[in-house]
């Protein structure tokens, strides 16, 4: 049995207990930072700065749940081989490594802090890369492995991070893109580039002055849409470990998932949950004509993610509405700003400032304490579709549906929100889990659109356990 000395929490065997803890924050130096032999524990809202020098947990004979929490870099594995069965985790921000998601209870609506996107979700299924040459300053023959489609497999420096360093890619025709991701995979988030600067080319040989240039921790880069067939990104800063790239990207973000606009209305966005959640301002709207109103569809609320820049609405849907089986349900969004007014938002509407997405089991929300026990909860993430002032002052519509059985369909009333009013009512109760989501809030968001916005401090006591 292993030591106790060396956990946050520890069990032993045979104590049968069951506690909840809301809102902790752990900084220490443990072994591990759960181990159980028995009992159930629930952490809601946890933030480990330090998991564990070896694992997050290990728990034998025990029930571990994690929801809403976030968890920094961790030792040699997330849990202890085996441990998995017994732990649930959901909505979460971590660093699964070496552990199989599909071994845990249950693992669902969790962000790596890597934002490692390559092994099996939607950018797997990115076309066409087949095409494209990858080279490098170095270890120019693994290059390659950086479009193969195996998260196992990397591309690196073999060394150390020192300005200069580059990475290139030919796509063999040109791309319009406005994303640029290279994904860390399962290395440390460290892995990525220390500062970068980006050059796009139409022949490689021109290049030009940089389009970009900063810093990131998780590898994804936002450019000005660009039409290219080259790419390079150039390392520009200085660092010990070595600049990874497990998969190579370039996306069009602002065609594929972002909020609508006047400039672009054809969204898919990804489905995760995290952060605290504001309430939405009820608007009335207009009952749509064959179909009704439900109390048993709902917007509970939004988030913002500061590691994915986006915003979230959390709703929800009873599984079976006035005696009939619900069979699918999703989120309808508006762009308000657009001609459109609230009876607009309607389920296959044709207005290309109207726009639905169905939910699938990436977006439930296991374990979600709300007023229901019966209903399904569920998220989904829109990215911001651009930055500035007028982006985060653009106010949004979305209601929530649900289709039945027989055809009818159920909404929940259509709400307004902005994205400014969401990171104001977030940063003003102090409801981001981490201090850099915090500040995420204020630097990104809140003073682009007022300069003069008064910064207030975290209080970090929101996070202790008293």
């Amino acid at each position: 049995m292993l030591n106790y000395t060396a956990a946050y929490f520890y069990s032993e065997e045979n104590s049968n207990f069951k506690s909840t803890f809301n809102n902790c924050d752990f900084w220490g130096q443990p072994q591990r930072g759960i181990i159980l032999n028995s009992g159930n524990l629930t952490l809601y809202g946890a933030h480990f700065n330090n998991p564990g020098q070896q694992t997050l947990a290990s728990v034998s004979n025990a029930s571990l749940n994690i929801l809403a929490s976030a968890s920094n870099q961790n030792g040699s594995a997330f849990v202890d081989s085996g441990s998995e069965k017994n732990i649930s985790i959901s909505g979460s921000i971590l660093n699964n490594r070496n552990n199989n998601a599909d071994s845990f209870k249950s693992f669902d609506s969790n962000m790596g802090l890597g934002s490692t996107v390559s092994s099996s979700g939607a950018l797997a299924q990115v076309s066409g890369r087949d095409s494209w040459k990858a080279t490098a300053c170095n270890n120019n023959n693994n290059a390659k492995n950086a479009l193969d489609g195996n998260a196992s497999t990397r591309w690196d420096t073999n060394g150390s991070q020192t300005p200069g360093q580059w990475f290139m890619v030919d796509f063999g025709k040109t791309l319009t893109y406005n994303t640029i991701i290279c994904d860390v995979g399962s290395s440390t988030s460290s892995d990525a580039p220390a500062a970068y600067e980006v050059y796009v080319s139409s022949n490689g040989n021109d290049w030009g002055n940089a389009i970009v240039s900063g810093t990131t921790t998780n590898g994804i880069i936002k450019v000005d849409v660009q039409n290219s067939r080259y790419v390079r990104v150039v390392q520009t800063g200085s660092k010990s470990n070595y600049w990874s790239i497990h998969e190579f990207y370039v996306l069009n973000a602002a065609a594929n998932n972002d909020l609508i606009s006047d400039e672009d209305e054809s969204k898919a966005p990804e489905e995760t949950t995290t952060e605290e959640t504001t309430k939405p301002e009820e608007t009335t709207t207009v009952e749509p004509k064959g179909e009704f109103i439900s109390d048993d569809v709902k917007v509970l609320g939004y988030q913002i993610s500061a590691v994915l820049r986006g915003s979230r609405v959390l709703y929800s849907s009873e599984p079976t509405i006035k005696g009939q089986k619900v069979v699918s349900s999703g989120l309808i969004y508006g762009f308000a700003n657009g001609p459109i007014t609230k009876d607009d938002v309607v389920l296959n509407s044709s207005n290309k400032y109207i726009a639905s997405y169905e939910a699938t089991s990436k977006g439930i929300i296991a374990n979600y304490n709300g007023d229901s026990a019966t209903a399904t909860y569920y998220a989904r993430t829109m990215t911001h579709n651009g930055s500035g002032a007028a982006r985060y002052n653009a106010k949004y519509y979305v209601r929530a549906y649900s289709v039945l059985e027989n055809g009818a369909i159920a909404y929940s009333e259509v709400y307004d929100f902005s994205l400014y009013s969401i990171a104001d009512t977030l940063y003003q109760n102090n409801l981001m889990p981490t201090y850099d989501g915090h500040q995420y809030l204020f630097y990104n968001i809140l003073t682009v659109v007022d300069p003069d916005y008064k910064e207030i401090p975290y209080k970090w006591e929101n996070t202790v356990n008293k």
